[in-house]
C-alpha cells in the first residue's frame, strides 16, 4: 500500500484557462477536485488546485498535465503505508474482542459499582474503536488515491535590459597655451620672453607642452624664436581642496621637465609647478599656473619662472 503525493509548479500563458483545462483533464482520470484558489495579483495570477486521483492512473495524470503549460518543478513521493495498515487492523480486532469481553461481564454483573466501572471501560473501547476504524478508513483512502498538488503560474516574460549607456570619455586634452618667460641668474643675466605654445594632457599626471618665445622689445616674431621648450609635466589635486571636482577654483601641485633651445643654445629643465584650474567641465578646462625650472646647459645653469595661460579640449 502506497500514499502518493506529488507538487507541480506549471507555467502557463493564461492561469484561468489552464486551470479549465487541469479541471477537464482530472475528470478524464476519475479525479477529484478538494482544493481550487485562484489569486489575482499585480505580478500575475496564481492559482493552487489539489486534486485526488486513483492511484493505478496517478502515473499517466502526471504525464497528461505536461499538456496544460511548461512544468517548472515535479515532485513525486511515495510512502508505503502496509504496515500501519496491518497494525491498525490488529488493534481493531484486539479492541473487539475486549469490548465482547466487558460486555459479557456487564451481563453478569450484579454490583451497582462494578457496573459503573465496566460501562466506563467500554465507553472508552468504543471510543477506541471508532477511532481505529477512523485511522483505517484514512490509510485506505490514501491508498486508494493520490494526491497531486498542481501550482499555477503565468509565464516570466524577460524584459530586455538595454545595453548600459557608455558615456564617451576623453582620450586627451589638446589646448593652446599664453606665456611669459622671465629668464635669471647666469651670464645672460636677467630677460623676458613673450610667445605662445601647443599643450596635449593625455591625464592629470602626465601632458606635453611645446612653447615658443621670442624675446620681449626685440621686434617681430618672424626673425625667429629665442626659446623653444618641449616639457612633460603632470599635476595633482589635494582632497583637502576639493580633489579636483570643483567646476571653478581647483588648485594643484606639479612638476615639469625637458628641453630647452635657449638663446641658441642646448639645455635640459625641470622643476615644479603650481596652478589652479580657473573653469573647468567635462569637455573645456582652462588654468593658469606658473612653473619654477632651473636650466643647464654648456654655459652653466640659471633659473626661471614661466607663467602661463591654457585652454584645452576634450578629444
Amino acid at each position: 500500500m502506497l500514499d502518493i503525493e506529488a507538487n507541480l509548479h506549471i507555467e502557463v500563458d493564461t492561469v484561468a484557462a489552464a486551470a479549465d483545462a487541469l479541471r477537464a483533464i482530472s475528470k478524464r482520470f476519475d479525479g477529484i477536485v478538494v482544493e481550487d484558489t485562484l489569486k489575482e495579483q499585480p505580478s500575475g495570477a496564481t492559482a493552487r488546485i489539489t486534486i485526488r486521483v486513483p492511484s493505478q492512473r496517478a502515473e499517466p495524470f502526471l504525464d497528461a498535465l505536461t499538456g496544460v503549460g511548461r512544468v517548472r518543478s515535479r515532485e513525486v513521493s511515495a510512502r508505503d503505508i502496509g504496515k500501519e495498515y496491518f497494525d491498525a487492523e490488529l488493534r481493531l480486532e484486539n479492541l473487539t474482542a475486549t469490548m465482547k469481553r466487558y460486555e459479557e461481564i456487564l451481563k453478569q454483573a450484579k454490583d451497582v459499582n462494578e457496573i459503573l466501572r465496566v460501562e466506563a471501560e467500554l465507553s472508552r473501547l468504543r471510543a477506541e474503536v471508532e477511532q481505529t476504524k477512523g485511522n483505517l478508513r484514512w490509510l485506505g483512502d490514501r491508498a486508494a488515491r493520490a494526491t497531486v498538488h498542481v501550482n499555477l503560474s503565468t509565464l516570466r516574460h524577460e524584459i530586455p535590459v538595454a545595453p548600459p549607456v557608455r558615456e564617451p570619455q576623453a582620450k586627451l586634452y589638446p589646448g593652446l597655451r599664453l606665456t611669459e618667460l622671465t629668464s635669471f641668474g647666469g651670464e645672460r643675466g636677467t630677460a623676458s620672453y613673450l610667445g605662445a605654445g601647443l599643450s596635449a594632457t593625455f591625464s592629470r599626471h602626465f601632458a606635453l607642452h611645446l612653447d615658443g618665445l621670442r624675446a620681449i622689445g626685440t621686434g617681430s616674431p618672424s626673425h625667429g624664436l629665442d626659446v623653444v621648450l618641449l616639457s612633460i609635466g603632470g599635476e595633482m589635486f589635494s582632497d583637502y581642496l576639493g580633489g579636483g571636482k570643483r567646476t571653478f577654483m581647483n588648485p594643484y601641485l606639479g612638476y615639469n621637465a625637458g628641453y630647452a633651445r635657449f638663446t641658441g643654445q642646448n639645455e635640459g629643465f625641470a622643476g615644479i609647478t603650481a596652478g589652479v584650474e580657473l573653469w573647468k567641465t567635462k569637455n573645456v578646462v582652462i588654468d593658469a599656473e606658473a612653473r619654477a625650472f632651473v636650466l643647464i646647459g654648456a654655459e652653466g645653469a640659471h633659473g626661471a619662472i614661466q607663467p602661463a595661460v591654457r585652454a584645452s579640449i576634450a578629444f
